[in-house]
């Protein structure tokens, strides 16, 4: 074929290349590209969420079993091991904890799963580009789809014991602050999951750390119980048997307050059965301090990224 029957101009399509360099700056998070990806967040929420229920025996029940099972549990040894059962005045043991462990195991669902989002997304990481915050971000919004089971399941329990005893609940102005305190609490186990998702990449152990981890923030947490930790601390700091409680009681119960699911846990119960609020100040900055520790685990997330794809 003769070379000008070939019309080469015709035939060349341009191409747009885009070049991927590791993010720089002072700002932690690109929140255009994160937009642009929203579609592929959705999908990975989505696929967290079929997952999680795909061939169960129960399905979406599993939402509200584990804490179900947890406040029958704890109801019986305090009620076998305890005088009084730990529980706002006037409310009965099982709504009292289950308030509580509703969105607490909103922050434990997501820990878990987001916590070692970015090891279990391997195979996507390694074959195409997109912003690696939506690996930890994507088990925490599927949290919510047991979150609002459990939530529901909460309200009818509320309503059988409003009905059947002597408890009665009230609406006040507290709840509109629910939606608040469940921000928190995803905020609070996204600041937590950003660095343990990355060092997760580095040392497989932390997979292993995080569940010990979450226990033993829930033994330091009022989730299963009411308790006010300062006079405990300060009856033990004048004890003779642990004098040195005595300079550390102050800092032990500052700690304990400034827990954010402490925060969390006693605003669900301000707010459904209007008992004692969260110390206001105490809150912000329990806020604060996770604000912070977003901040620093955005930071380290973004330094550990650009060697995800040598890493997993």
């Amino acid at each position: 074929m003769p070379s000008d029957d070939i019309n080469t101009d015709s035939t060349t399509t341009s191409r747009r290349w885009v070049v991927i360099e590791p993010p720089k700056g002072l700002v932690p998070i690109n929140v255009g590209e994160l937009w642009r990806y929203r579609d592929l967040l959705w999908f990975l929420t989505l696929r967290d969420v079929v997952v999680r229920y795909k061939q169960t025996l129960f399905g979406v029940l599993w939402a509200v079993i584990p804490p179900l099972v947890q406040m029958v549990i704890f109801g019986v040894l305090f009620t076998l091991l305890m005088e009084r059962t730990p529980t706002v005045p006037g409310v009965p043991y099982a709504i009292s904890a289950f308030s509580a462990l509703v969105p607490w195991h909103l922050f434990a669902n997501s820990v878990n799963k987001a916590g070692g989002s970015v090891v279990s997304n391997r195979n996507l990481i390694t074959k195409v580009y997109f912003p690696r915050l939506l690996t930890p971000m994507s088990p925490i919004l599927a949290a919510l789809f047991d979150f609002a089971i459990a939530f529901v399941v909460l309200i009818g329990i509320v309503a059988v014991f409003d009905r059947t005893t002597d408890f009665q609940f009230r609406f006040t102005w507290a709840l509109a602050t629910l939606p608040a305190l469940v921000l928190l609490t995803m905020a609070t186990a996204f600041a937590v999951s950003l660095w343990l998702s990355a060092l997760n990449s580095i040392y497989r152990d932390i997979h292993h750390a995080t569940r010990f981890l979450v226990q033993v923030w829930m033994i330091s947490t009022p989730v299963v119980y009411v308790l006010d930790i300062k006079p405990k601390l300060e009856s033990l700091g004048h004890s003779q048997q642990m004098p040195w409680l005595v300079e550390a009681a102050p800092l032990l119960a500052k700690l304990y307050e400034l827990n954010p699911m402490s925060v969390v846990a006693s605003g669900f119960r301000w707010a459904i059965f209007n008992s004692a609020p969260p110390d206001l100040t105490v809150a912000i900055w329990s806020c604060l301090l996770v604000l912070l520790f977003m901040v620093g685990g955005l930071f380290f997330f973004r330094r550990i990224e650009r060697h995800f794809v040598d890493l997993v």
